[in-house]
């Protein structure tokens, strides 16, 4: 008798519970491959990495309460290997801004969303390129001929501004320059200092530095808040437990200050949707069909 006639004879409650034990198995090896025994929580690079292990530790700490596997925070390089980490599945959750998002659902079409962040009560933000006080600089098409700061090619505060750029009529030709700084706190000081005739910042950036000497040229769209999604190789019950325990800080004290040490306008974390992202992925495309 052939080993699949053999089988065949089994009752079929056996044969089921046959097969739960091996999808198990399958699972815990699938796990164990991918390092369940912990979680790696992905930051992108927006401050200096001992900044960003200090500002999310709380919030590793309570998903280590919360899942029971040690929490360590991965902060990428730059904002590519970010999302690079996201799509290997190096990192099994990840923050991650808007235009990085997009960057990453074309990469990993139906990448899970686990939720965005709500600062003020909203889940949406603005940015501003912005000038020094005294600068003669009165509107975008200004620009040609100078010097721009930004904080990486591939972040939000970057492809937005450089898109309202082109929409002015503006090309790269049309700058003397542009250069990539690594956090809107350098892009602030570099205008501030004369080092830069404008650069892009996020506006609680913006909201610090403006009595320092820094005006606003421009505004961006409203662009969807940062998200939260799940690494590749995270299990479905692993990311049910993450999305609920992300999306509950904002009912409780200590969840809210928990949010507050990432930022202190952060509120909550609410339900994602990608659809949300449709009008930055517009932009993004205009960017692209006319790229130089």
């Amino acid at each position: 008798m052939t080993d699949h006639h053999h089988r065949a004879s089994l009752p079929t409650r056996v044969w089921c519970l046959r097969l739960l034990l091996l999808a198990g198995i399958l699972q815990v090896v699938s796990g164990s491959a991918l390092g369940a025994d912990r979680i790696v929580l992905g930051v992108h690079p927006y401050q200096p990495d001992y900044v960003l292990q200090d500002l999310f530790r709380p919030l590793a700490d309570y998903l280590q309460q919360t899942t029971g596997l040690p929490v360590e925070i991965r902060v990428g390089s730059n904002y590519e290997d970010h999302v690079h980490a996201i799509v290997t599945g190096e990192v099994d959750l990840a923050l991650i801004g808007p235009a990085g998002y997009v960057n990453l659902s074309s990469l990993y079409p139906g990448v899970p969303l686990l939720g965005q962040i709500v600062t003020n009560g909203e889940p949406v933000f603005t940015g501003y390129i912005v000038v020094a006080a005294d600068s003669p600089l009165t509107s975008l098409p200004d620009v040609a001929g100078h010097r721009l700061a930004f904080v990486d090619r591939f972040s939000t505060m970057y492809l937005v501004p450089y898109a309202m750029l082109r929409q002015a009529g503006l090309t790269r030709s049309s700058l003397s320059g542009q250069a990539f700084l690594g956090s809107h706190y350098n892009v602030a000081l570099g205008v501030l200092a004369g080092d830069f005739d404008a650069g892009a910042i996020k506006a609680e950036v913006f909201d610090k530095f403006a009595d320092r000497g820094l005006r606003s040229l421009a505004e961006t769209m409203l662009i969807p808040e940062h998200v939260f999604v799940a690494g590749r190789g995270l299990s479905p019950e692993m990311e049910t437990l993450i999305r609920q325990a992300l999306q509950d800080l904002g009912s409780t004290a200590d969840g809210v200050a928990i949010l507050h040490s990432i930022k202190p306008s952060i509120t909550a974390v609410a339900p994602a949707r990608d659809a949300d992202f449709d009008p930055l992925r517009a932009l993004l495309r205009f960017l692209d069909e006319g790229a130089e």
